[in-house]
């Protein structure tokens, strides 16, 4: 958690959603216009999951500002604000890594 809230996906949008496996929470965002920061696809696990809630309304929103907190019952717990919905998910780790575009290139 620490290597990702370092960093911030601002202005990007959640491309998809997914749950691969139980206890595992999969966005994937665009954030190849992001104005500072990691420029790229990336995809974001979170694993351990305990608590999730928003994650149907953010495919397709805008990435604005996100916040980490310590939770009792897990790792932690991160929310983050898009320009037209809320997420929120209670997880143990997440991993964090840049993945091809659509044209199959690391930007």
């Amino acid at each position: 958690m620490r290597s990702l809230a370092d960093d911030t996906l601002h202005d990007g949008y959640v491309v998809s959603v997914a749950t691969p496996r139980p206890g595992s929470v999969e966005l994937r965002v665009d954030a190849s216009n992001h104005p500072w920061g990691p420029r790229g696809w990336y995809r974001v696990e979170f694993v351990g999951v305990r608590e999730v809630e928003g994650l149907d309304a953010i495919v397709g929103d805008d990435w604005l500002y996100e916040e980490v907190h310590l939770h009792p019952s897990a790792g932690f717990e991160y929310c983050v604000l898009f320009s037209r919905s809320e997420f929120r998910v209670v997880a143990d780790d997440v991993i964090f890594e840049a993945i091809p575009n659509r044209e199959g290139e690391v930007e």
